[in-house]
């Protein structure tokens, strides 16, 4: 099992990631939500430090960032079919 860290900010989320010494971060954001400065910070000095930032809008890109990264998953799950609205 991977250690895995959610926290909770002020009805904002971001998840952390650390697998074989390396830091990930993936920072949980609404359709219209940006980084905020101090966010945009944090992900320069993940960056610099050789750890890795991603931004996820829904559960399909956070799982593709731990694909992205190589990040193994107990189980894999299939993108959920688009609903027509």
């Amino acid at each position: 099992m991977l250690p895995f860290t959610r926290q909770h900010r002020e009805n904002r989320e971001a998840s952390n990631l650390h697998h074989c010494r390396v830091a990930y971060m993936v920072e949980i954001k609404t359709p219209a939500g940006v980084l905020s400065d101090a966010q945009r910070a944090v992900a320069t000095a993940v960056l610099a430090a050789g750890g890795h930032f991603g931004v996820a809008r829904d559960a399909d890109e956070a799982l593709a960032c731990l694909d992205a990264w190589g990040i193994p998953r107990v189980r894999r799950l299939a993108p959920r079919a688009s609903v027509a609205a």
